[in-house]
């Protein structure tokens, strides 16, 4: 199978990307007489690894109901 690597480079790999992360947890153990820990944790992540795109040019589509 042949690839044509510029292209790849070119038109499909991001250049710039960006994203973010929450996260959050309370040890439910904490008031207890015990070395023990339990710690439950909730978290949420965003993230686009294709934020910017060079070589390629932004198609806005508009689509219209009929």
């Amino acid at each position: 199978m042949l690839v044509n690597t510029k292209l790849l480079q070119e038109k499909n790999l991001g250049s710039q990307l960006f994203g973010y992360y929450l996260e959050a947890g309370y040890d439910l153990l904490n008031s207890k007489n015990t070395d023990q820990k339990l710690v439950p944790f909730a978290r949420y992540e965003k993230y686009n690894t294709h934020q910017e795109l060079k070589g390629l040019r932004k198609i806005w589509l508009t689509i219209v109901p009929m």
